[in-house]
């Protein structure tokens, strides 16, 4: 059995999920407490759960049209 991966559609939905997440990264906060569960790390959950709605939903789309 051979798997190739060909260049193709696939990379515009994955070029939205590396702007998305980059976008999360960038609005997290780099100031960690020490370990303990603070309000600037479910805000950063958050953020992340917002960026994997238009990652979700290209991935979505490109599933649906190819």
């Amino acid at each position: 059995m051979t798997i190739t991966i060909h260049p193709g559609w696939w990379l515009l939905p994955l070029a939205f999920t590396l702007i998305a997440f980059g976008w999360a990264r960038w609005c997290m906060r780099d100031s960690r407490g020490g370990g303990d569960y603070s309000f600037g790390a479910i805000a950063d959950a958050f953020v992340v759960m917002l960026a994997a709605i238009p990652s979700l939903l290209a991935w979505l789309l490109w599933a649906i049209l190819t």
